[in-house]
């Protein structure tokens, strides 16, 4: 019965191509939560990943298929014999029904969508084993997870924190300074509900940029010059240090750029008209006076910043202001953003004054206290032209430091729909970030011209359909008279995501928004007052697995990471179009991708502002959707937060930050740009270490495909935290291997399960021992015991064909075995930790006197005690030595698999008999039964094979009594 299964297995392989039948196949994906089981749904969306290589290994070790994972992370290796056609590009090979063979799943360094050197084997579960599987052909949801670090999500709900702005100074007691100037609230929020955790502007005023380390779960935030709003306690420099509370934050200042010579404004100056600025008679252009600071070109003026105080704000939030200078400060004095690294050691912050990024060293990442070094570092040249390269937004991704810049067009530039421009968007890339010495890649990531056509940041203005030059002017032609309601936006590149698909999601504040604020004063004189609508926007940009190149996105489609993405706004005429080939401009049809960037929940344009971005945007793994700063996420004259699909670009789940009580100055920014930067909680992945013990059969020190697992060998993980290769102290976990031998010591919280360990306490880089415990080792013994019994310890690190370390013996024998190891970082799982034991094997038994002289033992004849044997190896050197017992037996035990032989040194006055030319009952050549076994001349014995826990009782010896001569002799009677 089971063959008849077999064949018609095979004839429907052959009938039925490309059926699931006829392949090995499985899936490799992204394991963001850590749990080995993949997620099909949001919140637990987990992609598969391309460019994966899988290599099957028969039990030869030759590698009989190689097959590497489609976009959606599919991979299928045939079956020998049928008739599958869907092999493409370098996928060979294919693999026998039912025959044993070795996976190896390999993460290229470079070339694969989103797999990298970062990225490393998930958490073993039900749908996730390492990378190294053993199967049969034919076998389906042979899966593998890949785990970033930096990607763990631990929860579908975490913290989000942001800014918020309020207009006044925050440093005088008052309803400017009680306001919330800081909140935290859960992801999920949505609708009104009132943040978790808020904190007022007494300490840090106004910030935009935020970073959170996982390691100290404390929150970095940066300075942000905005007019109308005050700076805290450390001025434009500062960056403050928050540790969250139940309900709250505590503050410190953390770091002053400016008092640490990395200067955010000017060396010195005094504020005020006539000191470090003129004010035309118009009251609309102020023009900065002083000599040209060396740091920017630019007159010292620029950057005179002045106190909340000189800048003409009070401690009541709805009191207006003129803050003159800040006016054409914007974007060019003081921080943008900041960001951390995965591994929490260096903050990076862009400098807007000196447009520098700079890279701060902390002192400890689990307790940052102080930066023990600073370094920055100039954007690559572009040619730009009536401007500035003006940098913002950045992001630490994959070991790399994003940074968004655009040609700002300041210098009477000009920007015209489908024509000539002078405004372009950039996205520069620092590579090796956390090394000794970064560098910024010398051409940009992406770049792209600002002359599209845009949805209109308000539809009672259709020239707001564009980005227009940074403004030095309030006289900007709004194109509507009469009223305080206007918008004329200017972008800032202010914050860049990725999304889940790869792609990179660009967030544009308008700049024009944080030069007016709301219903406070527009000009420099008199008492008009200005209501700003904002007009920021959303943009993605596909990545090519290939190449590595992104591409902005064309007429509401992307494709990234080989699948393609579009939404209802393809058609639509705003958005980008396809770059002209001289690349200042767009040809064809326009779309755009996140057309519902402005409607919030209601899913047609409710309010009439196409464009809604505040500017800022976080990614939670596996919902696929962004989250970002809106516009009247719900109802008008609010801001707040809205979930951008990033597969269809729909929004959903607004949640109200703020709302205006109308129109009059209230203190909040109403339609303008009143919060910071989003960034959500995360925590840092567990630790995991392991994998698997198993019966080296043929002793070579490989895991060969159809070699068996060994269950129920009990494992013991210590700390050797002096790396002298002895256990410091008792044993911190203890597991048992599973069924398929399989033994993992993880960090993560959970329960016992066979073959895991949960919840032990293994740190990051610290240096460990794996031992075989008593129970299946006694400590000196060559040999186990327990479920070891007769088995050695196998060759170690020996190099298969396939991947390096991935499949040989990891262990040493120091008393009993043992792995040392050295952790990496939390989330680098090291599932690479292999013993291989080979059962004992033996040759042995008898050397006795042929008296008969005929080469075979017959009854009667007697064993010979006393007699040397030697045991040799393949290479004919004594390994060995022995003397028979009283009965002429003798045995050489405890031996691997390997060739042998012997040899005997024949007593006193004997010689050896005839050699058997017969084998015996097990077929090893040159041994019989019941004959001699060994040369009559040199004693010594064929070459034996013997294979693991073989015991081979066949090998003797024969000896005869040498005859004396016949003497002579004479005589008589």
């Amino acid at each position: 019965m089971k063959n008849l299964h077999k064949l018609l297995f095979v004839l429907l392989c052959t009938i039925t191509y490309q059926s699931i039948y006829c392949q090995t196949t499985g899936l490799v994906y992204r394991d963001y939560n850590g749990n080995g089981v993949r997620g099909t749904a949001v919140p637990n969306l987990e992609p598969g990943v391309n460019g994966i290589i899988v290599n099957a290994y028969n039990s030869s070790e030759v590698i009989v298929a190689s097959y590497t994972t489609t976009a959606t992370g599919t991979y299928s290796i045939p079956l020998t014999g049928s008739t599958y056609n869907g092999t493409i590009g370098s996928n060979t090979g294919s693999v026998n029904t039912g025959v044993a063979v070795r996976l190896e799943f390999i993460i290229p360094a470079t070339g694969g969508c989103g797999s990298s050197i970062l990225d490393f084997s998930s958490f073993r579960g039900t749908g996730n084993a390492t990378s190294v599987q053993f199967i049969t052909g034919g076998a389906t949801n042979v899966n593998y997870g890949v785990n970033n670090p930096a990607d763990y999500t631990s929860s579908t709900n975490p913290s989000v924190y942001l800014p918020r702005h309020t207009m006044g100074n925050p440093l005088l007691a008052g309803t400017s300074q009680s306001a919330n100037w800081f909140v935290g609230f859960p992801y999920n929020n949505t609708g009104t509900t009132a943040p978790t955790q808020t904190l007022n502007g007494a300490t840090i005023g106004s910030v935009w940029g935020v970073a959170y380390s996982k390691q100290a779960q404390k929150i970095f935030t940066s300075a942000f010059v905005k007019r109308h709003v005050g700076l805290g306690t450390l001025g434009s420099g500062g960056i403050y240090l928050l540790t969250p509370t139940a309900t709250s934050f505590t503050v410190s200042n953390f770091y002053d750029m400016d008092a640490n010579t990395h200067r955010t404004r000017a060396a010195s100056g005094t504020y005020g008209s006539g000191n470090s600025y003129t004010v035309n008679g118009a009251g609309t252009q102020l023009t900065f006076t002083g000599a040209n600071d060396a740091l920017t070109g630019q007159p010292n003026g620029l950057g005179v910043i002045g106190t909340n105080t000189n800048r003409g704000m009070v401690a009541s939030s709805t009191a207006n202001s003129v803050d003159a200078a800040a006016f054409n400060q914007i974007g060019k004095v003081g921080l943008g953003d900041i960001e951390i690294s995965d591994d929490g050691r260096f903050l990076f912050v862009m400098n807007l004054y000196s447009r520098l990024l700079f890279r701060l060293e902390l002192n400890d990442a689990y307790n940052p206290t102080s930066v023990t070094a600073v370094t920055s570092y100039a954007l690559p040249a572009v040619t730009v032209t009536n401007g500035v390269l003006r940098p913002f937004g950045l992001k630490y991704y994959r070991g790399k430091v994003y940074v968004g810049a655009l040609a700002s067009g300041e210098n009477a530039g000009v920007n015209t729909i489908g024509g000539t421009t002078d405004m372009f968007a950039y996205v520069f890339e620092l590579t090796n970030a956390s090394a000794i010495t970064p560098s910024f890649n010398s051409t940009p990531v992406l770049s792209f011209p600002l002359n599209h056509t845009k949805g209109v940041s308000w539809d009672l203005i259709a020239a707001s359909n564009r980005w227009y030059p940074w403004s030095s002017t309030t006289n900007n032609p709004f194109a509507v008279s009469g009223g305080t309601n206007k918008t004329y936006p200017t972008p800032i590149l202010s914050n860049i995501e990725f999304s889940d698909n790869g792609a990179m999601i660009l967030d544009f504040t308008d700049r024009s928004g944080h030069q007016y604020g709301s219903f406070n004063l527009r000009d420099f004189t008199g008492t008009a007052e200005i209501s700003y609508f904002i007009g920021g926007e959303i943009l993605a940009a596909g990545n090519n697995c290939g190449t590595g190149v992104y591409t902005l996105e064309n007429n509401g489609a992307f494709t990234s990471q080989g699948t393609a993405y579009s939404s209802t706004g393809v058609g639509n005429g705003t958005g980008p179009a396809t770059i002209n080939g001289t690349g200042n401009g767009y040809t064809g049809t326009a779309g755009e991708f996140f057309e519902y960037d402005d409607v919030g929940n209601a899913g047609t344009n409710a309010t009439g502002h196409d464009e809604a971005m505040q500017g800022s945007a976080a990614v939670l793994r596996g919902d696929a959707k962004v989250l970002v700063t809106h516009m009247d996420p719900i109802v008008v004259n609010t801001g707040g937060t809205t979930k951008m699909s990033t597969t269809n670009g729909v929004g959903s789940g607004g949640y109200q930050m703020y709302l205006s009580s109308g129109g009059a100055n209230d203190g909040t920014l109403r339609k303008g740009n009143g919060l910071g930067d989003l960034e959500l909680v995360s925590t840092e992945s567990p630790l995991e270490i392991g994998n698997r013990i198993w019966n080296d059969a043929n002793g070579d020190g490989i895991q060969n495909a159809g070699e068996a697992a060994i269950a129920n060998v009990t494992v013991e993980l210590f700390l050797d935290a002096n790396n002298d290769g002895t256990p410091d102290g008792a044993a911190i976990g203890t597991v048992t291997t599973d069924a398929n031998g399989n033994y993992i010591f993880t960090s993560a919280a959970g329960t016992d399960v066979t073959g895991t360990d949960y919840s032990v306490a293994i740190a990051p880089n610290q240096n460990y021992i794996l031992r075989i415990a008593a129970a299946d080792w006694t400590s000196g013994n060559s040999s186990g015991t327990g479920d070891l019994a007769n088995y050695r310890l196998t060759k170690t690190d020996k190099l298969s064909n396939g991947q390096v370390d991935f499949s040989d013996n990891d262990a040493s024998l120091v008393n009993v075995p043992q792995i040392r190891l050295t952790t990496g970082n939390y989330g680098q799982n090291n599932h690479n930790l292999d013993f291989g034991f080979t059962q004992l094997a033996s040759i042995g038994d008898r050397i006795w006197r042929d008296d008969n002289k005929d080469g075979i033992q017959t009854a009667g004849e007697p064993g010979i005690a006393g007699v040397t044997v030697e045991l040799l190896n393949a290479s004919g050197v004594v390994i060995a030595t022995t003397l028979t017992d009283a009965y002429g037996n003798y045995l050489f035990d405890n031996l691997a698999a390997a060739t042998y032989s012997i040899r005997v040194t024949p007593p006193t006055n004997y010689q050896f008999t005839t050699q058997s030319n017969t084998t015996d009952d097990n077929n090893q050549s040159g041994t019989s039964t019941t004959g001699s076994d060994v040369n009559a001349t040199t004693g010594q014995s064929y070459q034996v094979v013997l294979s693991a826990g073989e015991n081979n009782r066949n090998v003797d010896a024969g000896i005869i009594l040498n005859t004396p001569p016949l003497l002579s002799s004479i005589g008589d009677r």
